[in-house]
């Protein structure tokens, strides 16, 4: 899998990236978490090191799963994973959070 330089930074990230919203999503996509498991074993094994996931993807059991074959394989160092935050759940400099 080609990679690539990821913006400005010194990252190497693959051309292609696995998007994981599906992942043990309740009505579609892949629910199984072995079929998960198999989905990023394959994807890491065959290059891809950019992985996006989101805290909304089925309640956090996305970047669980991930986190867990990352642990499985030992390539925490070797993988990126791209992430997005919700509005309603952020907290800083004292934002409450939530619409504005």
């Amino acid at each position: 899998m080609e990679k690539i330089t990821l913006g400005k930074s010194s990252l190497k990230v693959s051309r292609i990236g696995l998007g994981t919203l599906a992942f043990g999503h309740k009505t579609k996509g892949i629910q199984n978490k072995e079929e998960i498991h198999e989905c990023l074993h394959y994807a890491i094994e065959h290059g891809i090191n950019l992985l996006d996931a989101a805290e909304e993807y089925s309640g956090g059991l996305t970047e669980r799963y991930i986190g867990e074959v990352i642990k499985e394989r030992n390539v925490r160092e070797e993988i990126v994973i791209v992430t997005k935050v919700s509005p309603v759940h952020l907290a800083y400099r004292g934002h409450k959070g939530g619409k504005q």
